[in-house]
């Protein structure tokens, strides 16, 4: 897989909004390229204040203010430090339900009796 840091704005956006859905946040959000200044900007909305703050958190991310007529506005730079932190952030992988597991238990036990 290729750094997130590599490449066009369009994919570190792609990437930020796999992971920001990987970490389940319990309302809507939304992720953007904003160009201005000269520089590409990646801007992310949280329908709940709680799943913005776990990003935010997650990144590191300062308080600023530089829009009005939001809530919260947070800043972090994303560079190889901002992409572990997410990763680091994220719930570990699911692991096999309950009900495989016991269904691959049973199918080993049926193996082992057949061979006896």
């Amino acid at each position: 897989m290729s750094s997130p840091l590599s490449g066009r704005p369009e994919t570190r956006r792609d990437w930020i909004f796999r992971k920001i859905g990987q970490l389940a946040p319990s309302g809507a959000y939304a992720i953007t390229i904003v160009h201005g200044g000269g520089q590409a900007e990646i801007h992310c909305a949280f329908a709940n204040e709680a799943d913005g703050t776990a990003f935010a958190t997650a990144m590191d991310a300062q308080v600023v203010g530089r829009y009005s007529g939001y809530a919260s506005q947070r800043l972090f730079r994303f560079d190889h430090a901002a992409a572990s932190a997410l990763e680091g952030a994220l719930p570990p992988p699911p692991r096999l339900s309950a009900k495989r597991s016991q269904r691959d238990r049973l199918e080993t036990a049926v193996k082992s009796q057949r061979l006896a």
